[in-house]
């Protein structure tokens, strides 16, 4: 095929913005990578064949389990609010081995598309608040053969992580995620499924400190490698699993699968990974104004426009006063700031916050002042369906 001929199909098939060519058009054999145009330039890198779910925007953020038909309704009508973020912890959704639960996500899924909003979901295999306290980070029978890590904290707060590193574990992880797929990836307002954050408590009472609890059983057959391995083999299932929706990796920090390199070397080997394998990279503190030690936030800047972005501001009321934070200062980081994060999905905490700054009008005030803005461009290493 001449040049000319392929330049003037790859800048048509741009324009269509992701939706299925016709039958006419595919007999005409487009370029096998997929192209983008950028800056005015067209850029073709490796991309596969599944058209992917891409409605950017921002995001409500929901407590786990049901959702609250009043928050819901409330958020529903917000004209700049594109959907919902849910959240499950694994035993939820298979509370016995091999028995799963969709009901709620179901459910949730129902009411936020009868409202004309979209569903992201988050499934959690680790928990250090009070969801922690019924062990709810793996299934029962994973929980009671030492499959999860218990830290007692005080007199009733607990830690509780599912060692993703033990095949067991890892694997049964991965079934649930196909049966999930099976069941949602063509959901057309299901957007996305959340994977938890890679940081293992900063490691410290996780996986380091043994004289913490005792935790020479957790310690046993971890190791970085594995550990890191894991979260890639994990997330790339996922993708394959839900190869129309999106799917972020929550990453903050993760220790280096070879010795002696920084936690910076690990992120930029971690991001390539999930790049590679057709997946998002989420971060759940949307911190702005600060150097922050997280080391994503290099990567992000390299990974703008190559691969889907999702930043949460979670409830993270002492940050937001340590740093002086305003709902605007955290719009701008998240969208346009370029040593930020870049973000084609924000999602917000909506639903009261300790910290005035956070409530719920003074951010949608901001999001809607703005009027919704969000990097909509599609990246690089997906092909999108709007």
């Amino acid at each position: 095929m001449d040049m000319v001929l392929r330049t003037g199909l790859v800048k048509w098939f741009v324009l269509l913005n992701g939706m299925l060519l016709s039958s006419a058009a595919m007999a005409l054999a487009p370029p096998t990578n997929l192209c983008v145009e950028r800056n005015g330039q067209i850029i073709c890198e490796s991309g596969g064949t599944a058209l992917t779910k891409w409605h950017p925007g921002h995001y409500a953020m929901a407590w786990p389990g049901e959702f609250n038909k009043e928050y819901l309704d409330k958020v529903a009508r917000e004209k700049h609010i594109t959907g919902i973020r849910g959240q499950l912890f694994w035993r939820e959704i298979e509370p016995t081995k091999g028995r799963y639960d969709f009901s709620v996500i179901e459910k949730n899924l129902r009411m936020a598309q009868a409202r004309g909003k979209r569903l992201i979901m988050m499934i959690g295999y680790k928990a250090w608040n009070k969801n922690a306290k019924a062990m709810l980070c793996a299934p029962k029978d994973l929980v009671d053969s030492g499959g999860v890590r218990q830290v007692v904290k005080g007199s009733n707060k607990r830690v509780c992580v599912a060692r993703i590193w033990r095949d067991d574990v890892k694997n049964r992880l991965i079934s649930l995620i196909r049966a999930m797929g099976a069941r949602f990836d063509k959901e057309p307002y299901f957007e996305g499924i959340v994977l938890t954050e890679t940081a293992n408590n900063g490691g410290r009472e996780d996986v380091l400190a043994p004289t913490k609890g005792n935790n020479a059983k957790y310690l046993s057959g971890y190791s970085d490698k594995k550990y890191f391995d894991s979260i890639v083999e994990i997330a790339a299932e996922a993708r394959k699993a839900f190869p129309h929706t999106n799917v972020f990796q929550m990453a903050n920090y993760i220790a280096s699968p070879v010795s002696g390199e920084s936690s910076r070397q690990a992120m930029a080997k971690l991001f390539k990974a999930l790049y590679d394998s057709g997946l998002g990279v989420g971060d759940p503190d949307l911190i702005c104004c600060t150097k922050s030690p997280n080391p994503t936030r290099a990567q992000r800047k390299s990974y703008a426009g190559r691969m889907p972005l999702l930043v949460e501001n979670q409830n993270i009321s002492k940050r937001w006063t340590k740093y002086k934070q305003t709902p605007a200062m955290a719009f701008y980081s998240a969208i346009d700031d370029p040593e930020g994060f870049h973000a084609n999905y924000v999602v917000w905490f909506l639903q009261g916050s300790k910290v005035s700054e956070l409530d719920y009008g003074s951010v949608m005030g901001v999001i809607n002042s703005e009027g919704g803005r969000i990097n909509s461009e599609c990246p690089a290493n997906i092909r999108c369906n709007r």
